[in-house]
């Protein structure tokens, strides 16, 4: 009877199944989220869910009484229900448009119009007033998109957009964006123009060296030479490697049952150091067996080395290699008569071999020597080598994103016979969907070697490029740049780079000199959170987090391929179209690069083969025709060449003085090619004045009149004197003197002129 004093249970009723299941679904729907719908084209507010960064937020639109206010923003709802509600729309439309819409909608919102077609134009105007960045990039580039693109692919917009909303629109969309004039183009001479300290002979490389990032056409042949050269000395390490482990059976054997060992056990990073550290004891041991060895054997076993000590076991670095007594002296003081360890210790092994090598690390890894065990298999490529690639094919200006879109069959061999002798890539350029052609690089130079060494290593149609990340520095023995440097400062390693780099034109090395000193020295800037104030202070060696990346290469290359002058260059095998050189390379980013590449010299050079030369080399023979082609070629190339040096020497020795009480005069330093040191220039002063510039003036006024007698009665004179003259003239009156200067002396010349008053200059004729 008790349980009748319950009232609970007395009003309980039961449920069949499926009240009880309607119920539950009830319950259940109460959790579930609300479910977004399309919004009506004349909605007054609009709801943006959250996206990746962006919070959730809400739009109102308060002016819809305003008939062009109330157009566009039916036009910002429909672009909302196409990118958040069509699935054909692509993945980056929510954020885009959440990134934009609101600042647009907020703006429109208190905006008084008084000219409905530069809506637009006020605010990018708007914009560039609150970032005070006039000249940075324009918000009208994400904006159109966002009103004319996204929305005109919403059905029911624009069904029912009138023809007079329609021809508005257009219009609009037709609005110019502005050029984004702030921006400057990344180069190698930027990224190292930014680490002054580089200029420290102590920790950088030196001010004479330093000055070479001026000219691109070193820098780049440097650059070229360092990845050419690491690519045949890597595959000369891993061919007699290759070999060496061939002939040693047990060696292999090694090697196999370490990567298998560690496969099938749960090992921690300190057995794996010691695994793979035994495997490479016994490599070097029985290397000091042999009773010789060979250049490229030792270049094997040192990379083999320093691809896997640790900080410690480099200290030790010349004890592994001396001889095999020193080596057994590193891990027992004591050994016995027969010459063998009596045992190898976990904890040393783990100590000399780094902790924090991986089996696939960037270069002679294990995964590496297991691969070189494997007979009638390619030889496998390194990350370092990756890099490397990647760095010769940005040098030839390739764009960095199709590099590693690059298959065996974009390169075409050029064999005369059975044997090659050029190599060209002809890719399909993506960005501007058009096949490119680089420039054909001879297997007789040290480029085209490396290319050829390297293509050969890939069995498939794919090559192994490095990816589009920009390696971080790091000394690390697990990154890339750590090991490049490694590798680098190993002595053959080095007198190879010394070679290769007085061989290829007494070219200065001073990349990897740079790259060194950037490794070892330089600090990062991400790391300058943690630093105090006073610790920054005294710190004078901050650098990037990344070193140089492919676009900085390419650029650079185009600056290089650009000076000098020769009748080759006018076929342009930069990867981009001669349009895009001029609105993108000729222009004021680059103004300093292009004063010192010589355009006026090019100018005058076309002028004199259009109205001198006779370089119709049609009547002779094919023999004949391609030597006086080739020796035409030669005879400018060597005369461009010396120009642009000439006037880049007197440049260099520049003063210029304001003639006021404090004023300045710009000095900068003078880089000779001369192996004289005892030579000495004396400086070139000139005074910034109108009267300075009325004689420039008139000197380049009197060489456009003459320069054709001068060539036909002293053209030594043109070449060695005038032409640099006019060269350096043309730089001082662009970018040295003050504009009230050249403005009152333009006035002086042109009143000189009127009067028919003349200043004889060239007095030989």
């Amino acid at each position: 009877m008790g349980w009748h004093n319950n009232k609970k249970l007395d009003t309980v009723k039961a449920m069949c199944s499926d009240e009880h299941e309607a119920q539950i679904r009830k319950a259940h729907t109460k959790k579930q989220p609300v479910v977004q719908m399309r919004s009506n084209l004349n909605a007054k507010s609009l709801h943006i869910p959250k996206v990746e960064r962006y919070p959730a937020r809400q739009l109102e639109f308060t002016d819809t009484q305003n008939s062009v206010k109330a157009l566009l923003y039916r036009t910002i709802v429909a672009a909302y229900n196409y990118v958040f509600f069509n699935e054909f729309a692509a993945v980056s439309g929510k954020e885009s448009f959440t990134r934009v819409a609101q600042k647009f909608v907020v703006w429109l919102n208190k905006l008084k119009i008084e000219n409905k077609y530069k809506i637009l134009k006020e605010y990018e105007t708007h914009c560039f007033d609150v970032r005070d960045n006039h000249g940075g990039a324009s918000p009208l580039t994400n904006l159109k998109t966002v009103l004319f693109n996204y929305s005109y692919l919403e059905v029911e917009f624009f069904e029912q957009l009138s023809q007079e909303d329609a021809a508005f629109l257009k219009v609009l969309q037709e609005t110019k964006i502005s050029a984004q004039t702030n921006k400057r183009q990344d180069s190698l001479a930027s990224y190292f123009g930014a680490l002054p300290w580089l200029r420290d002979q102590q920790l950088g490389i030196g001010p004479d060296l330093y000055r070479v990032f001026a000219s691109p056409k070193l820098t780049v042949s440097s650059l070229k030479i360092l990845a050419s050269t690491l690519i045949l000395e890597f595959y000369d390490a891993k061919v007699a490697l290759q070999e060496f482990l061939f002939a040693h059976d047990h060696l292999v054997e090694g090697i196999k049952n370490t990567l298998d060992g560690i496969n099938n056990k749960c090992t921690n990073r300190h057995q794996q150091s010691a695994l793979y550290g035994k495997a490479i004891f016994e490599i070097i041991s029985d290397y000091h067996d042999l009773e010789s060895r060979s250049l490229s054997l030792q270049k094997g076993i040192s990379l083999l080395l320093i691809s896997n000590l640790s900080t410690k076991g480099l200290e030790s670095y010349q004890l592994f290699l001396e001889s095999k007594s020193s080596l057994y002296s590193i891990f027992e003081g004591k050994r016995k008569r027969s010459g063998r360890l009596r045992s190898l210790s976990v904890n040393r092994l783990s100590t000399f071999f780094s902790s924090s090598i991986t089996a696939d690390g960037p270069m002679v890894s294990m995964l590496v020597l297991d691969q070189l065990t494997m007979k009638d298999t390619p030889l496998p490529i390194t990350k370092v080598e990756r890099l490397m690639f990647s760095w010769l094919m940005a040098s030839l200006a390739v764009q960095p994103y199709d590099i590693v879109k690059l298959k065996k069959n974009d390169f075409r061999l050029l064999k005369v016979g059975h044997r090659v002798t050029n190599i060209e890539c002809e890719y399909f350029k993506s960005r501007a969907n058009y096949i490119h052609t680089t420039r054909s690089l001879s297997v007789k130079k040290i480029e085209g070697q490396a290319l050829l060494t390297f293509l050969n290593q890939n069995p498939d149609s794919k090559i192994a490029a490095f990816n589009n990340s920009t390696p971080s520095i790091s000394p690390g023995n697990n990154s890339v740049l750590g090991n490049l440097v490694a590798a680098i400062k190993l002595p053959m390693m080095d007198a190879a780079l010394r070679d290769a780099h007085r061989s290829n034109g007494d070219i200065p090395m001073v990349v990897p000199m740079a790259i060194q000193s950037i490794i070892k020295y330089g600090i990062s800037l991400t790391h300058k959170k943690g630093l105090t104030n006073d610790e920054i202070k005294k710190v004078s060696t901050f650098c990037s987090h990344h070193i140089f990346g492919l676009q900085a290469i390419k650029n650079s290359s185009v600056h290089a391929n650009s000076d000098p002058y020769t009748l080759h260059y006018l076929i342009n095998r930069n990867s981009h179209s001669n349009k895009t050189e001029k609105s993108q390379y000729l222009n004021e980013y680059n103004e300093e690069w292009i004063n010192a590449s010589g355009r006026i010299t090019r100018t005058v050079m076309l002028d004199l083969i259009n109205n001198v030369f006779d370089i119709d080399f049609s009547p002779l023979n094919g023999k004949d025709s391609k030597e006086e082609v080739a020796r035409f070629n030669n005879e400018f190339e060597s005369v461009t060449q010396s120009i642009s040096y000439k006037s880049e020497e007197m440049l260099s020795r520049l003063h210029v003085v304001t003639g006021q009480n404090k004023g300045r005069i710009n000095e900068v330093g003078v880089l000779s090619k001369s192996t004289n040191k005892e030579e000495v220039f004396s400086p070139i002063y000139i005074l910034d004045s109108p009267v300075t510039v009325c004689k420039m003036r008139n000197y380049l006024y009197e060489f456009n009149r003459n320069y054709l007698r001068l060539l036909n009665q002293n053209s030594l004179y043109l070449y060695q004197t005038v032409l640099p003259t006019v060269e350096w003239m043309q730089q001082v009156l662009s970018t040295e003197l003050s504009s009230e200067s050249i403005s009152e002396g333009e006035k002086l010349f042109m009143m000189m002129q009127n009067s028919g008053v003349s200043m004889t200059v060239f007095h030989s004729i």
